[in-house]
């Protein structure tokens, strides 16, 4: 790691990531498989793939100012549930802003500043504004307080990478992940969302396709179909039973 003007930030001993260590573990976890995700797509593509692994493992780190509203965090109680859905979206967004401000403090170079501020667009906070009423008037009360959709690839990846493996490990834990299907659904899905509130304005078909094919790969490996090895050995049990009462059948058939 000689030659990347990153490498200091990505020491285990470096103090932000000591702090998202302590204070949000979830979120730490998440944004690792967003890095591994996002260094993948960038070697493909030939990115900077150290300035998108730094970005992408401080993309969330303004959580540390509320970690218990962010749900990888949560081990009990969940404030969102006592709180508007105009508050929460305003809490849940403005992690956008401290990201910038931690990083700032903590001397990060420009362009990764950049690319954290600008990963989630201008993208409306569905899940809000839909508890609020889904009200075309109200639509912008919900969106995050950016300029606008990003307007690199880089903060594009990171924007399609962190939506796909957050609610990739939402439904993953929720049993509906299993399938090649359902991983193909949840990226169609992310992918349209994105670009029916004109998010994706600035990403390519040629770029847009491999960062589905990668994203493919990554989820099929990360949360593929397990086997339930108890129910395999009944399985081939019963098998075996219903073969040897065949063969005897056979077997009184002949004598017959």
């Amino acid at each position: 790691m000689a030659d990347n003007k990153y490498a200091k930030f990505m020491e285990d001993d470096f103090p932000l990531l000591t702090m998202m260590k302590e204070k949000i573990p979830g979120t730490l976890r998440h944004s690792r498989n967003v890095m591994d995700i996002c260094v993948n797509i960038a070697t493909e593509l030939e990115l900077d793939k150290d300035l998108l692994q730094c970005a992408a493992l401080y993309h969330d780190v303004g959580k540390m100012f509320n970690p218990e509203w962010f749900t990888e965090n949560q081990t009990g109680k969940n404030p969102h549930e006592e709180s508007t859905a105009e508050l929460s979206c305003q809490i849940v967004t403005r992690h956008v802003a401290d990201s910038a401000l931690l990083l700032s403090q903590f001397d990060f170079p420009v362009e990764i500043i950049k690319t954290v501020s600008s990963h989630h667009g201008s993208f409306i906070v569905l899940f809000f504004w839909k508890k609020d009423g889904a009200s075309e008037e109200r639509k912008d009360q919900f969106r995050y307080n950016t300029l606008g959709p990003p307007q690199d690839v880089y903060a594009n990846v990171l924007m399609i990478v962190d939506r796909v493996e957050a609610a990739a490990k939402s439904l993953f834990n929720a049993g509906k992940l299993q399938k090649p299907k359902d991983r193909e659904r949840l990226i169609d899905d992310v992918f349209k969302d994105l670009v029916d509130d004109d998010q994706l304005s600035q990403l390519t078909y040629g770029v847009g396709k491999v960062v589905r094919n990668v994203l493919s790969k990554e989820l099929a490996a990360l949360y593929h179909e397990r086997i339930d090895y108890d129910e395999a050995v009944d399985d081939k049990l019963e098998e075996d039973k219903k073969e040897e009462e065949r063969k005897e059948e056979e077997r009184k058939g002949k004598k017959d």
